[in-house]
């Protein structure tokens, strides 16, 4: 008999599963768990496991093997690692991994678009066959605050059941996704895991000097007036304007040397199509390091951007426009081009984000893995691989990559701190 499930009181489609169990009389018997669903997501298909085991215990069962067959498009689409997921699975319900397995199937091109549960006695065939429209996902089984409506029919049928499990064969043999398929999601897997243990940035190319520069857009006479003569004495040009800094504020790094050397990025980070990949230890350090150590630097902005400094400044400049201005060579209002670059001037010292940005020339981009997608990140990937395949570019950084690619990641915690912890030695001490 059919039944309606995960909505106002009704059962969920798992307690329907679980009640199936109950009604089996296993009596003992070892049984086996298919499942078979076009979606799924980890949270669902740890609980459909261990509450199944559940409540086989309770009727003296035990549950000797778990197969989950998956549409390979929603398999690939899986962020986490297939192993550490039959990991966790065995260690929660205690089966040996070897007895519980992920089946991706691919009918190429074609959605596999099935939902049914099986517990099966391996001995006696007894058991049950749910027919369902619910996925193996939370919302499928009804243990999400906002499920789907689903349906369920649920048969002890011996027919039924020993139809079920040719099925599952047959998906087994001849469907199952090629050891390409999976080796590829493997990659996905292992550069995901990598890349998602530290950060990408990308190098900003301005400097101090641009945020405050003093512009200036040339009338006609102008322009060819700075042809002619080149009368515009301290200022840069182009075929428009004039532009130059009055506070020449990169004077700040020739007092105060730059936190982060080159030789720092090379040892500690990597290209990427994604921007330059630092381990997110160091990464740590880089804003520990910013954090403590600009004020040096903010000092010194402050110092150049005083009152007085900027009152004599701008007398400066003031007279120098408004000749200009006389001569016809500029656009604008005296007024308004002054008093515009003093208020930028006035609140500079104020973005200190930006003046970390320009003390290190790199900008961090956050969460960029979550909108990557995976045609993206296994080329990022494979990239990083080929680099790390030239011996000569192979240190630093590069041939710890290098070890941690090749153990699949099995020292990748143990790799990462090792890189924190000598760029530690080497640029806090």
């Amino acid at each position: 008999m059919p039944h309606l499930v995960n909505y106002a009181n009704q059962q969920t489609l798992l307690n329907h599963l679980e009640q199936a169990v109950r009604e089996t009389r296993i009596n003992g018997e070892d049984c086996v768990l298919y499942a078979v669903t076009c979606y799924f997501d980890r949270e669902a298909a740890e609980k459909l496991v261990a509450c199944i085991n559940e409540a086989l215990k309770a009727v003296q069962g035990r549950l000797t093997q778990v197969h989950i067959f998956i549409d390979i498009g929603d398999w690939s689409k899986y962020r986490g690692d297939g192993k550490e997921l039959v990991s966790c699975i065995s260690r929660r319900v205690g089966l040996e991994k070897n007895k519980i397995e992920f089946i991706p199937i691919n009918f190429k091109g074609r959605l596999f678009h099935v939902k049914s549960y099986g517990l099966v006695s391996s001995k006696t065939q007894k058991g049950f066959l749910a027919t369902t429209s619910g996925n193996l996902t939370r919302r499928g089984l009804g243990i999400h605050e906002n499920s789907n409506i689903e349906i369920v029919e649920i048969t002890h049928d011996s027919a039924s059941l020993s139809q079920f499990i040719r099925i599952t064969k047959e998906l087994r043999e001849d469907y199952c996704a090629s050891r390409k398929l999976i080796a590829e999601q493997d990659d996905f897997v292992l550069a995901l895991r990598i890349l998602q243990a530290g950060e990408f940035y990308h190098k900003w190319e301005g400097n101090l000097s641009s945020a405050v520069r003093f512009q200036l857009t040339l009338t006609e006479k102008g322009k060819e007036s700075q042809k002619v003569n080149k009368i515009f004495k301290g200022y840069q040009s182009d075929s428009n304007s004039i532009l130059r800094d009055p506070l020449n504020l990169q004077q700040v790094f020739s007092k105060i040397p730059k936190l982060f050397p080159e030789r720092f990025w090379a040892a500690y980070s990597v290209d990427t199509l994604l921007g330059r990949w630092v381990p997110r230890g160091i990464a740590n350090l880089v804003d520990e390091t910013l954090e403590k150590d600009f004020l040096p630097y903010l000092k010194k902005i402050e110092e150049i951007t005083s009152v007085e400094n900027l009152k004599l400044k701008e007398a400066e400049i003031r007279e120098e426009v408004e000749i200009f201005k006389k001569k016809d060579y500029i656009e604008g209002d005296v007024d308004k081009l002054v008093s515009g670059w003093r208020d930028r001037a006035e609140k500079f010292h104020s973005k200190q984000e930006l003046i970390k940005l320009c003390i290190y020339k790199y900008e961090k981009v956050p969460e960029i893995l979550d909108s990557a997608n995976r045609r993206l990140v296994r080329q990022t990937f494979e990239c990083l691989r080929d680099q790390l395949e030239i011996p000569s570019r192979r240190q630093g950084i590069k041939a710890s990559l290098k070890i941690i690619i090749e153990s699949r990641a099995r020292n990748l915690e143990e790799k990462l701190e090792e890189l924190e912890s000598k760029a530690r030695r080497e640029f806090l001490t």
